[in-house]
């Protein structure tokens, strides 16, 4: 079942349940709200919570089908859903990705394979998947065996080298793609905190070789 027609099944399962036998017009935003903290605590099978992005889904349900209630049937004069807090979208870091040696290797290994522009390309830019319009690579190398790693990664690990080369977070928020710096600072948080640690360590050995320093 894709994603779409499992929220609606979704929405179709905890929305009665929800609000009970209350009229569409007592339906208030609280109710909503609620309902997209349950959900977020247990709306899922057997009891397990629903992402961020599955909540989104219902919310865009429910916001079309109370809309057509003050817009087409007229039920309502405004919408609860449209002043319903939905719950904030989870940003996750990356996972664990190829240190720079392990991305040369790479690149070194597959230089006759037939994508070898695109992983090129992909390592060099930060590009997202669908801006190189591939989706996935998995093939493993035999005798030079690599960590596990999604095209994907490729942008990580450049986003991660920049860092903590130094380079301004909103220099690689621009490379990504990033609307706003603030993005990539929660996205990168483990790697800009590394690279913060590393900064201080320059700080002190430059305060420590200089002559006359008691």
């Amino acid at each position: 079942m894709d994603a779409p027609m499992s929220c609606q099944a979704t929405a179709r399962r905890s929305f009665p349940r929800a609000v009970g036998l209350v009229r569409t017009q007592a339906v208030r935003a609280s109710t909503i709200t609620k309902l997209y903290r349950d959900l977020m605590a247990g709306g899922g099978k057997n009891g397990r919570p629903l992402s961020s992005r599955t909540v989104d889904y219902v919310h865009a349900i429910l916001r079309k089908a109370f809309r057509d209630a003050v817009n087409v049937d007229e039920l309502l004069s405004s919408s609860p859903v449209d002043k319903a807090k939905r719950p904030r979208r989870e940003i996750r870091e990356p996972g664990t990705v190829w240190t720079t040696d392990q991305l040369k290797a790479f690149l070194r290994y597959s230089r006759d394979h037939r994508l070898w522009p695109f992983f090129h390309l992909a390592a060099y830019t930060g590009a997202r998947r669908g801006e190189l319009l591939i989706k996935r690579y998995n093939e493993t190398y035999p005798d030079h065996p690599l960590p596990h790693a999604r095209l994907h990664d490729l942008r990580h690990i450049h986003a991660t080298t920049l860092l903590l080369a130094g380079v301004p977070v909103h220099v690689v928020a621009a490379r990504l793609g990033h609307a706003d710096p603030s993005i990539t600072l929660r996205v990168y948080a483990q790697v800009i905190r590394a690279a913060g640690a590393s900064a201080a360590e320059v700080f002190a050995k430059s305060i420590n070789d200089q002559k006359g320093w008691c």
